[in-house]
């Protein structure tokens, strides 16, 4: 079993100031893993927001109104849905879209892509759950308590609400859902047909309900399955017939592309029968994932060993013969010395990209040890194989630092520790 040198491991107090920068800037995007505790939400998307409303409807009047009333739309003032009402209130798909994903937001859910401009970092971060809704009815009324100075706002809303599993593709949720709202807000003006205030109020009270309801709570708040590492036999990979050295060709061939839902990672085959290394991060709660090769070829792969603790994962293609990558035998490495990155930047089309760099230090960070380099490191990069001079994996890259100025300090989880997690042997 592979050790790293203690020596190796010796933390001086400039290395324990680094250790504290990066545990403070290290983001997750492939990076260290978010341990899935008993009420952490799961990651979602809010993939659409249709309005499904007839031009011309009468969804609102100037009423007195009061909670538990039912909406009266015969007045004098009635409001009607259409261009005019659209480009007052700034009711349109995307603003509801909007509205919705900050609710979930300020609720503590991370929701991918919103406050994102990057769509390559929104694809690399894989939600679990896609959200789509269909406004099928709403209805309101508005007044204004002059005494007392504030405008009243009670609304109806109706929707279609879908939730599909991105991991197995199957919508766990399709009905309909109903929400009222009632809000007052001091010191607004209604006169100018402005209603935009109390859709943000109206649509946040509305992610509220849905969190209230056991059946949209029991899929969020979904605790992910914590897997006990208990593996009965040890994998074992023959190295004998290794080659003294890799070419990078091969070794492109040996890195495939990870696909799990809307987000992709990178891979590392190092068995000919088809086992993957790569991150657990990419995989999470799948069973079985999508596996696209340097040629373009896609094929399913069961997941067979994973270690959420340490986000490294062990993949298994089905009748397949595959070129493999060899993993070193060392239980250290040697700052300075070169090395190689390949996998799947930012977009599925990058597959197979190559940077070349330097092991630039060794880190201790939240007590797990990790290989630095100064290879270019980008989203969809984890998983895929940090290579030596020999074109032997080292490490499987799973993080970066991204902070303003800093370039070129991305990490890779030593093959040492991968061995002994996974419980790897070489003959």
């Amino acid at each position: 079993m592979l050790r790293p040198n203690q020596e190796d491991l010796h933390i001086n107090p400039t290395s324990r100031s680094i250790q504290n920068f990066l545990v403070r800037f290290i983001l997750v995007f492939c990076l260290l893993p978010i341990h899935g505790f008993a009420q952490e939400a799961q990651k979602i998307e809010i993939r659409r927001v249709v309005i499904d409303l007839e031009l011309g409807k009468i969804i609102g009047s100037f009423a007195k109104t009061k909670i538990g009333q039912e909406i009266q739309l015969e007045s004098k003032f009635i409001i009607q849905y259409g261009s005019k009402f659209e480009r007052q209130s700034d009711f349109y798909e995307e603003t509801l879209k909007d509205y919705i994903s900050k609710s979930f937001k300020n609720k503590g859910i991370l929701v991918q892509g919103y406050d994102n401009l990057y769509a390559e970092l929104r694809e690399n971060s894989p939600a679990r759950y896609a959200f789509g809704f269909v406004l099928r009815d709403m209805r309101f009324n508005y007044g204004t308590n002059l005494n007392a100075q504030f405008n009243q706002f009670h609304s109806f809303m109706e929707f279609d609400v879908t939730v599909l599993d991105l991991y197995t593709k199957m919508a766990v949720y399709n009905k309909a859902f109903n929400v009222t709202n009632y809000s007052e807000v001091l010191g607004f003006n209604v006169i100018e047909g402005d209603f935009s205030n109390y859709f943000a109020i109206a649509f946040g009270n509305f992610v509220d309900d849905m969190l209230a309801n056991p059946d949209i709570k029991a899929i969020i708040y979904q605790e992910e399955k914590t897997e006990q590492l208990n593996f009965e036999s040890a994998i074992k990979l023959q190295t004998s017939t290794a080659p003294e050295k890799t070419l990078i060709q091969s070794a492109l061939e040996s890195t495939v592309t990870i696909r799990v839902g809307s987000g992709h990672g990178s891979g590392a085959i190092i068995s000919p029968e088809g086992l993957i290394l790569t991150c657990h991060h990419n995989i999470n709660a799948a069973e079985e994932v999508e596996v696209v090769f340097s040629n373009g070829v896609s094929a399913r792969a069961s997941v067979v060993r994973k270690d959420p603790e340490y986000d490294i994962a062990l993949l298994q293609l089905t009748d397949v013969k595959a070129r493999q990558l060899y993993l070193s035998d060392r239980a250290s490495v040697e700052v300075g010395e070169d090395a190689w990155v390949i996998g799947t930047p930012g977009f599925a089309e990058l597959g197979q990209s190559v940077s070349r760099g330097v092991i630039s230090g060794k880190r201790i960070i939240q007590e797990k040890e990790y290989l630095q380099t100064d290879a270019s490191v980008n989203p969809g990069n984890s998983g895929g194989p940090l290579l030596d001079a020999k074109g032997r994996i080292v490490g499987i890259v799973n993080a970066k630092v991204i902070a303003s100025g800093m370039e070129g300090l991305g990490f890779a989880i030593p093959v040492w520790t991968i061995v002994e997690r996974l419980k790897i042997e070489m003959e």
